[in-house]
């Protein structure tokens, strides 16, 4: 669903978005409830993209062309 949002929006807010989640799940001075870092490792999942099989060539939301 989130990814879905992103992809909707054009990937604008793709970076803000990933900062933040990497900023609040890397610290734990900053998200100290293990339940919250598990929906935020979530989210971060739904925006990365999938693994496929080695031969073939991969499209990720990251990349700026």
């Amino acid at each position: 669903m989130l990814s879905h949002c992103v992809q909707q929006q054009g990937g604008e807010n793709l970076g803000h978005l990933l900062s933040f989640i990497l900023v609040f799940m890397g610290s734990p001075q900053y998200m100290r409830n293990p339940h919250l870092r598990a929906g935020m490792a979530e989210a971060l999942e739904t925006l990365l993209p999938p693994r496929s099989a080695p031969n073939q060539p991969t499209m990720s939301l990251l990349s700026t062309q």
